[in-house]
Protein backbone atom coordinates (compact mmCIF):
# COMPACT_ATOMS: atom_id res chain seq x y z
CA UNK A 1 0.00 0.00 0.00
CA UNK A 2 1.70 3.23 -1.07
CA UNK A 3 1.24 6.63 1.16
CA UNK A 4 -2.48 7.73 1.73
CA UNK A 5 -2.28 11.79 1.26
CA UNK A 6 -5.62 13.32 2.67
CA UNK A 7 -4.28 16.75 2.06
CA UNK A 8 -6.80 18.01 4.24
CA UNK A 9 -6.52 21.81 6.03
CA UNK A 10 -5.46 20.92 8.81
CA UNK A 11 -5.23 24.70 10.01
CA UNK A 12 -5.39 24.14 14.03
CA UNK A 13 -2.59 21.84 14.49
CA UNK A 14 -0.31 24.36 12.37
CA UNK A 15 -1.33 27.41 13.44
CA UNK A 16 1.08 28.10 16.27
CA UNK A 17 4.77 27.54 15.87
CA UNK A 18 5.45 26.00 19.22
CA UNK A 19 4.30 22.54 19.45
CA UNK A 20 0.52 21.91 21.88
CA UNK A 21 0.55 20.38 25.32
CA UNK A 22 -2.26 18.64 26.14
CA UNK A 23 -1.87 17.46 29.80
CA UNK A 24 -4.66 14.91 30.89
CA UNK A 25 -5.76 14.78 34.02
CA UNK A 26 -8.45 12.15 32.22
CA UNK A 27 -10.32 10.13 35.55
CA UNK A 28 -6.70 10.21 37.71
CA UNK A 29 -8.86 12.37 40.63
CA UNK A 30 -11.48 9.19 40.66
CA UNK A 31 -14.65 11.30 40.73
CA UNK A 32 -13.00 13.49 43.52
CA UNK A 33 -13.39 17.14 42.25
CA UNK A 34 -11.10 19.02 44.69
CA UNK A 35 -8.52 17.01 43.18
CA UNK A 36 -9.05 17.55 39.59
CA UNK A 37 -9.82 21.58 40.93
CA UNK A 38 -6.72 21.32 42.35
CA UNK A 39 -4.89 19.57 39.38
CA UNK A 40 -6.16 22.22 36.83
CA UNK A 41 -5.46 25.28 39.44
CA UNK A 42 -1.46 23.70 39.32
CA UNK A 43 -1.85 23.05 35.96
CA UNK A 44 -2.82 27.06 34.84
CA UNK A 45 0.14 28.31 37.31
CA UNK A 46 2.54 26.08 35.43
CA UNK A 47 1.99 27.67 32.38
CA UNK A 48 -0.64 25.06 30.49
CA UNK A 49 -2.92 26.77 27.89
CA UNK A 50 -5.37 23.28 27.40
CA UNK A 51 -6.60 20.77 29.64
CA UNK A 52 -7.06 17.37 28.08
CA UNK A 53 -9.82 14.89 29.47
CA UNK A 54 -12.44 12.43 28.41
CA UNK A 55 -16.28 11.86 29.02
CA UNK A 56 -16.93 8.85 30.75
CA UNK A 57 -20.99 9.61 31.73
CA UNK A 58 -22.50 6.10 32.00
CA UNK A 59 -20.91 2.71 33.28
CA UNK A 60 -23.05 1.25 30.44
CA UNK A 61 -20.08 2.12 28.48
CA UNK A 62 -19.02 -1.65 29.57
CA UNK A 63 -20.83 -4.86 29.86
CA UNK A 64 -21.74 -5.97 33.10
CA UNK A 65 -19.60 -7.47 35.86
CA UNK A 66 -20.18 -11.24 35.66
CA UNK A 67 -19.79 -10.84 31.16
CA UNK A 68 -17.20 -7.92 31.01
CA UNK A 69 -13.90 -9.78 31.67
CA UNK A 70 -10.60 -7.91 33.76
CA UNK A 71 -8.55 -5.35 32.76
CA UNK A 72 -4.81 -4.99 34.11
CA UNK A 73 -2.41 -2.35 34.64
CA UNK A 74 0.68 -1.82 35.94
CA UNK A 75 1.76 -0.95 39.64
CA UNK A 76 5.17 0.54 39.40
CA UNK A 77 5.21 0.53 43.43
CA UNK A 78 5.72 -3.18 43.20
CA UNK A 79 6.50 -3.91 40.36
CA UNK A 80 3.85 -6.15 38.91
CA UNK A 81 0.22 -6.19 37.41
CA UNK A 82 -2.73 -5.13 38.96
CA UNK A 83 -5.82 -7.30 37.90
CA UNK A 84 -9.32 -5.43 38.37
CA UNK A 85 -13.00 -6.48 37.44
CA UNK A 86 -13.65 -3.78 33.89
CA UNK A 87 -16.44 -2.94 35.24
CA UNK A 88 -15.94 -2.24 38.23
CA UNK A 89 -13.10 0.03 37.44
CA UNK A 90 -15.26 2.02 34.84
CA UNK A 91 -17.35 2.12 37.86
CA UNK A 92 -15.41 4.62 39.91
CA UNK A 93 -14.22 6.56 36.43
CA UNK A 94 -17.80 7.54 35.26
CA UNK A 95 -18.54 10.96 36.04
CA UNK A 96 -22.52 13.19 35.82
CA UNK A 97 -22.38 15.65 33.27
CA UNK A 98 -22.62 18.14 35.97
CA UNK A 99 -20.00 17.10 37.39
CA UNK A 100 -17.79 17.59 34.07
CA UNK A 101 -19.66 21.19 33.50
CA UNK A 102 -18.45 22.18 36.90
CA UNK A 103 -14.61 21.28 36.26
CA UNK A 104 -14.50 21.69 32.93
CA UNK A 105 -15.89 24.98 33.70
CA UNK A 106 -13.53 25.82 36.05
CA UNK A 107 -10.80 25.09 33.51
CA UNK A 108 -12.30 28.16 30.89
CA UNK A 109 -12.23 30.62 33.58
CA UNK A 110 -8.46 30.32 34.00
CA UNK A 111 -8.34 30.72 29.86
CA UNK A 112 -7.64 26.83 29.03
CA UNK A 113 -9.09 25.34 26.28
CA UNK A 114 -10.69 22.05 26.61
CA UNK A 115 -9.36 18.52 24.80
CA UNK A 116 -11.64 15.59 24.92
CA UNK A 117 -12.12 12.03 23.97
CA UNK A 118 -15.48 11.03 23.61
CA UNK A 119 -17.09 7.87 23.59
CA UNK A 120 -20.24 8.42 22.42
CA UNK A 121 -22.59 10.63 20.66
CA UNK A 122 -24.05 12.45 24.10
CA UNK A 123 -20.70 12.61 25.27
CA UNK A 124 -19.73 14.83 21.59
CA UNK A 125 -22.98 16.38 22.16
CA UNK A 126 -21.28 17.78 25.38
CA UNK A 127 -18.40 18.58 24.36
CA UNK A 128 -19.41 20.71 21.50
CA UNK A 129 -21.66 22.54 23.85
CA UNK A 130 -18.75 23.04 26.67
CA UNK A 131 -16.61 24.75 23.56
CA UNK A 132 -14.59 21.77 23.12
CA UNK A 133 -11.57 22.65 20.80
CA UNK A 134 -10.10 19.10 20.15
CA UNK A 135 -12.01 16.51 19.70
CA UNK A 136 -10.12 12.73 20.69
CA UNK A 137 -10.84 9.46 19.22
CA UNK A 138 -9.21 7.02 21.76
CA UNK A 139 -6.59 4.41 20.57
CA UNK A 140 -9.23 1.48 21.54
CA UNK A 141 -11.96 3.38 19.37
CA UNK A 142 -10.04 3.37 16.28
CA UNK A 143 -12.41 0.64 14.44
CA UNK A 144 -15.26 2.48 15.20
CA UNK A 145 -16.64 4.01 12.13
CA UNK A 146 -19.41 5.28 13.96
CA UNK A 147 -17.61 7.56 16.17
CA UNK A 148 -15.26 8.72 13.91
CA UNK A 149 -18.11 9.69 11.43
CA UNK A 150 -19.68 11.49 14.41
CA UNK A 151 -16.69 13.46 15.61
CA UNK A 152 -15.33 14.22 11.78
CA UNK A 153 -18.90 15.52 11.11
CA UNK A 154 -18.70 18.04 13.60
CA UNK A 155 -15.81 20.28 12.21
CA UNK A 156 -13.73 20.44 15.36
CA UNK A 157 -10.46 19.37 15.09
CA UNK A 158 -9.79 15.82 15.62
CA UNK A 159 -7.11 13.75 17.07
CA UNK A 160 -6.77 9.75 16.30
CA UNK A 161 -4.78 7.95 18.46
CA UNK A 162 -3.15 4.37 16.98
CA UNK A 163 -2.42 2.89 19.88
CA UNK A 164 -1.62 -1.37 18.96
CA UNK A 165 -3.46 -0.61 16.14
CA UNK A 166 -1.95 -2.52 12.23
CA UNK A 167 -1.61 -0.01 9.50
CA UNK A 168 -4.60 -1.22 7.97
CA UNK A 169 -6.69 -0.34 10.89
CA UNK A 170 -5.25 3.17 10.96
CA UNK A 171 -5.70 3.38 7.27
CA UNK A 172 -9.02 2.75 7.48
CA UNK A 173 -9.76 5.35 10.58
CA UNK A 174 -7.80 8.15 8.49
CA UNK A 175 -9.67 7.55 5.39
CA UNK A 176 -13.85 7.37 7.93
CA UNK A 177 -12.49 10.53 9.02
CA UNK A 178 -11.78 12.18 6.01
CA UNK A 179 -15.07 10.29 4.57
CA UNK A 180 -16.68 11.98 7.41
CA UNK A 181 -15.88 15.45 6.21
CA UNK A 182 -12.80 16.24 8.76
CA UNK A 183 -10.56 18.61 7.68
CA UNK A 184 -8.62 19.23 10.78
CA UNK A 185 -6.89 15.81 11.61
CA UNK A 186 -3.80 14.98 13.45
CA UNK A 187 -2.57 11.39 14.04
CA UNK A 188 -1.20 10.37 17.48
CA UNK A 189 1.57 7.80 18.02
CA UNK A 190 0.85 5.80 21.01
CA UNK A 191 3.68 3.76 22.28
CA UNK A 192 3.52 1.40 24.88
CA UNK A 193 3.41 1.60 28.44
CA UNK A 194 5.38 0.50 31.50
CA UNK A 195 6.78 -2.42 32.21
CA UNK A 196 7.67 -2.01 28.64
CA UNK A 197 11.22 -0.80 28.48
CA UNK A 198 12.37 2.52 26.78
CA UNK A 199 13.25 1.19 23.65
CA UNK A 200 9.80 0.07 22.70
CA UNK A 201 8.79 3.81 22.29
CA UNK A 202 9.50 3.53 18.56
CA UNK A 203 9.60 7.53 18.32
CA UNK A 204 10.43 7.93 14.51
CA UNK A 205 7.10 6.23 13.95
CA UNK A 206 5.30 9.15 14.66
CA UNK A 207 7.18 10.65 11.40
CA UNK A 208 6.77 7.94 9.42
CA UNK A 209 3.16 8.18 10.14
CA UNK A 210 2.80 11.99 9.69
CA UNK A 211 4.41 11.38 5.62
CA UNK A 212 2.21 8.30 5.06
CA UNK A 213 -0.54 9.98 5.54
CA UNK A 214 0.32 13.41 5.00
CA UNK A 215 -1.10 14.59 8.53
CA UNK A 216 0.40 16.75 11.43
CA UNK A 217 1.92 13.98 14.24
CA UNK A 218 2.14 13.77 17.66
CA UNK A 219 2.94 11.67 20.89
CA UNK A 220 0.42 10.32 23.42
CA UNK A 221 3.10 9.70 25.58
CA UNK A 222 2.95 6.35 28.09
CA UNK A 223 6.70 6.57 29.29
CA UNK A 224 7.80 6.79 32.74
CA UNK A 225 9.30 10.26 32.55
CA UNK A 226 9.35 13.47 30.63
CA UNK A 227 12.45 12.29 28.12
CA UNK A 228 10.00 11.29 25.54
CA UNK A 229 7.98 14.63 25.52
CA UNK A 230 11.36 16.22 25.12
CA UNK A 231 12.67 14.02 22.30
CA UNK A 232 9.33 14.51 20.51
CA UNK A 233 9.72 17.87 20.19
CA UNK A 234 12.99 17.18 18.27
CA UNK A 235 11.39 15.32 16.02
CA UNK A 236 8.93 17.65 15.13
CA UNK A 237 5.48 16.67 17.00
CA UNK A 238 2.65 19.22 16.92
CA UNK A 239 1.01 17.83 19.67
CA UNK A 240 2.37 16.41 23.13
CA UNK A 241 0.07 14.64 25.49
CA UNK A 242 0.80 13.69 29.01
CA UNK A 243 -1.27 11.92 31.79
CA UNK A 244 -0.80 14.09 34.80
CA UNK A 245 -1.55 12.80 37.98
CA UNK A 246 -1.39 13.73 42.17
CA UNK A 247 2.81 14.08 43.30
CA UNK A 248 1.70 11.27 45.62
CA UNK A 249 -0.69 9.45 43.80
CA UNK A 250 -2.11 5.79 44.79
CA UNK A 251 -1.79 2.68 42.02
CA UNK A 252 -4.28 3.03 39.80
CA UNK A 253 -5.05 2.64 36.00
CA UNK A 254 -2.56 4.73 34.00
CA UNK A 255 -0.58 6.35 36.66
CA UNK A 256 2.78 4.37 35.95
CA UNK A 257 3.35 6.41 32.71
CA UNK A 258 1.68 10.06 34.53
CA UNK A 259 4.15 12.98 35.23
CA UNK A 260 3.38 14.16 39.01
CA UNK A 261 1.49 17.76 38.63
CA UNK A 262 4.85 19.08 40.56
CA UNK A 263 7.20 18.22 37.59
CA UNK A 264 4.85 19.85 34.48
CA UNK A 265 6.52 23.58 35.41
CA UNK A 266 10.05 21.97 34.73
CA UNK A 267 8.93 19.83 31.87
CA UNK A 268 7.21 22.70 30.08
CA UNK A 269 10.33 24.85 30.35
CA UNK A 270 12.22 22.32 28.51
CA UNK A 271 9.96 21.37 25.78
CA UNK A 272 9.66 25.45 24.99
CA UNK A 273 13.59 25.40 25.38
CA UNK A 274 14.53 22.07 22.68
CA UNK A 275 11.90 23.80 20.57
CA UNK A 276 13.40 26.95 20.56
CA UNK A 277 16.89 25.63 19.82
CA UNK A 278 15.46 23.41 16.96
CA UNK A 279 15.41 26.32 14.95
CA UNK A 280 13.65 26.74 11.70
CA UNK A 281 16.27 24.51 9.73
CA UNK A 282 17.38 27.31 7.27
CA UNK A 283 20.08 29.77 6.79
CA UNK A 284 19.67 33.35 8.29
CA UNK A 285 19.61 35.70 5.58
CA UNK A 286 18.12 38.49 8.00
CA UNK A 287 21.91 39.84 8.86
CA UNK A 288 25.27 39.94 7.40
CA UNK A 289 28.05 37.52 9.22
CA UNK A 290 30.03 39.21 11.85
CA UNK A 291 33.52 39.20 11.41
CA UNK A 292 35.14 36.25 13.32
CA UNK A 293 37.95 36.93 15.34
CA UNK A 294 38.95 33.38 15.67
CA UNK A 295 39.66 33.01 11.68
CA UNK A 296 43.11 33.57 10.64
CA UNK A 297 45.19 36.04 8.51
CA UNK A 298 48.25 35.98 7.02
CA UNK A 299 51.35 37.28 8.68
CA UNK A 300 55.36 37.62 7.85
CA UNK A 301 57.35 35.13 9.91
CA UNK A 302 60.64 36.56 8.43
CA UNK A 303 61.84 39.62 7.11
CA UNK A 304 61.33 40.10 3.32
CA UNK A 305 62.45 42.35 0.53
CA UNK A 306 60.85 44.54 -1.95
CA UNK A 307 60.84 41.69 -5.05
CA UNK A 308 61.20 38.34 -3.16
CA UNK A 309 58.62 36.09 -3.81
CA UNK A 310 55.49 35.19 -1.19
CA UNK A 311 55.93 31.86 -0.05
CA UNK A 312 55.85 29.34 2.74
CA UNK A 313 58.93 30.58 3.79
CA UNK A 314 58.41 33.65 4.69
CA UNK A 315 54.41 34.20 5.53
CA UNK A 316 52.69 32.45 8.44
CA UNK A 317 49.33 32.57 9.60
CA UNK A 318 48.27 33.90 13.00
CA UNK A 319 44.58 34.94 14.90
CA UNK A 320 42.97 37.45 14.13
CA UNK A 321 42.59 38.18 10.28
CA UNK A 322 43.27 42.07 10.43
CA UNK A 323 43.88 42.28 6.90
CA UNK A 324 44.34 39.23 4.67
CA UNK A 325 42.15 36.18 5.14
CA UNK A 326 43.58 33.17 4.99
CA UNK A 327 41.36 32.18 2.22
CA UNK A 328 42.88 34.22 0.72
CA UNK A 329 46.41 32.31 0.18
CA UNK A 330 45.72 30.73 -3.15
CA UNK A 331 45.58 34.23 -4.54
CA UNK A 332 48.59 35.56 -2.52
CA UNK A 333 50.95 32.55 -3.31
CA UNK A 334 53.04 33.09 -5.95
CA UNK A 335 53.33 36.89 -5.91
CA UNK A 336 56.31 39.25 -5.16
CA UNK A 337 56.73 42.14 -1.81
CA UNK A 338 55.84 45.47 -3.19
CA UNK A 339 58.48 46.67 -0.69
CA UNK A 340 60.63 45.72 1.96
CA UNK A 341 58.53 44.53 5.30
CA UNK A 342 59.80 43.63 8.96
CA UNK A 343 58.95 40.20 10.66
CA UNK A 344 55.28 40.02 12.18
CA UNK A 345 54.22 42.67 9.87
CA UNK A 346 49.96 41.82 8.94
CA UNK A 347 50.30 41.44 5.51
CA UNK A 348 48.11 43.84 3.63
CA UNK A 349 46.86 44.23 -0.26
CA UNK A 350 49.00 46.79 -0.28
CA UNK A 351 51.88 44.88 0.23
CA UNK A 352 51.30 42.75 -2.22
CA UNK A 353 52.59 42.92 -6.46
CA UNK A 354 49.99 41.51 -8.92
Amino acid sequence: MGPLKTHLKNGFFTSSPEPFFFPDIGTFFNQDESIAFELIDRLHDAGCKFLKGEILHSEDICLPKDICGTESYYNPETGKMVTENYRELIERKVISFKTYERIFEHSKKLGMKLVLSVYDHEGISFANAMDCRVLKIASSNINHQHLIHLVAQTGIPMVIDTGKASLEDISRAVQWAKDGGAEDLLIQHSPPAPPKPHSAQNLNFMKTLGEFYGLPFGLSDHSNCNRMLLAAVAIGARVLEKGICQDSPNPDQDVAHALPIGRVRESLESLNIIHQAMGKGVYDHSSPPAKHPSRMGLVLRSGVRAGDEINDTNIGFAFPALSIDAQEWPNIKGKTYRSDLKKGTVLEWGHVKF
